[in-house]
């Protein structure tokens, strides 16, 4: 996602930008000890390239919405709830991914300001399943919940 427009080609990419609507942004490289310069690399270069596809996109008149996904890790080691804002306070990190994202938010909440850019950042505390499949090796106690929770509604059984 670093590579400029992608990686993919000039005649590829401007098809894209004259009819993408909506940009999902959920990829990234999730190594919590990554050198910082690698790290911002990934996280940053992500965020830019972007911003340069939602530009292309309005441009054309197309785009609708952004949504970047980051990481509740961006408040770093906060010690109070994570605002559902923009972070502003200087705080420290306890790895080089959280620190990475929050310079990736950093950047987006320039540029969104600068080119009024119709953008959500999502913070989940994790993301789960393979990349291509989707397939989840092991649940967390907290998605056995959330299972239960979507079963008792598809099901309509009462919670006890």
């Amino acid at each position: 996602m670093d590579e400029p427009k992608f990686g993919i080609s000039d005649k590829i990419y401007e098809k894209i930008a004259r009819n993408c609507e909506y940009i999902i942004h959920c990829a990234g490289v999730v190594r919590m000890n990554l050198p910082i310069d690698l790290a911002s690399k990934h996280a940053v270069g992500s965020a830019e390239n972007i911003v340069e596809l939602a530009l292309a996109c309005k441009k054309y008149g197309q785009l609708k919405k952004i949504d970047f996904v980051s990481t509740v890790g961006v408040g770093g080691k906060m010690q109070v709830s994570i605002p559902e804002t923009w972070i502003n306070e200087t705080r420290s990190f306890h790895n080089t991914y959280e620190e990475s994202k929050a310079a990736a938010e950093d950047f987006l909440q320039d540029k969104i300001a600068l080119y009024n850019l119709p953008a959500t950042i999502h913070r989940p505390s994790m993301v789960v399943g393979d990349s291509q499949t989707g397939k989840i090796i092991h649940f967390q106690v907290f998605y056995y919940i959330c299972e239960f929770i979507v079963f008792c509604f598809v099901t309509n059984v009462t919670m006890p």
